[in-house]
């Protein structure tokens, strides 16, 4: 069954890479959500019978003044179910991912120091898939130990506290 998954990093703590500062570890709170062929593909966000949370740590490493180079490993779960709880899904994911981070802090568009840094990221990985039916009658396998290659790409904004946490 054919289904997608919306990853949220939450609270992100890295630092910003700059000349001076060439690498940085992330760490991350994250949470998904479902949309895919059990609700057709309709998207009820934050509608939890329970939230199953994650978590990601990242790598970034300064390329030049424009560009970070991001690896990034994450745990996440799903977890759905229709209101009769006669469809559902429970799922593991373990991804790793390597991206390129677009900054508009590069002192082209916006200073390097910036407090707020917008920025764009996307990349390729791979994702492990462990998951199973979730329903009051079934919990057969669906993907017993899949792999899937996958695409990352997202838009967001840094908030650089200091010179350490952002």
């Amino acid at each position: 069954k054919a289904f997608r998954f919306f990853l949220i990093s939450c609270f992100p703590l890295l630092s910003a890479l700059t000349a001076r500062s060439q690498t940085s570890l992330g760490a991350h709170v994250t949470f998904s959500e479902y949309a895919g062929d059990l609700n057709n593909n309709e998207y009820h966000f934050y509608e939890y019978d329970r939230t199953k949370l994650g978590a990601a740590i990242s790598f970034q490493h300064y390329l030049n003044p424009s560009f970070n180079l991001v690896e990034k490993f994450s745990f996440n779960q799903v977890r759905y179910q229709n209101v009769f709880k006669t469809i559902g899904v429970d799922a593991d994911f373990l991804a790793l991912n390597v991206k390129l981070k677009y900054k508009f802090n590069n002192d082209y568009i916006i200073k390097e120091d910036a407090i707020v840094a917008p920025f764009l990221v996307a990349g390729i990985g791979g994702t492990y898939i462990d998951s199973k039916a979730y329903t009051n009658l079934d919990k057969s396998t669906i993907a017993d130990g899949e792999f899937q290659a996958n695409a990352a790409f997202g838009a967001g904004i840094l908030f650089q506290f200091n010179d350490r946490w952002g």
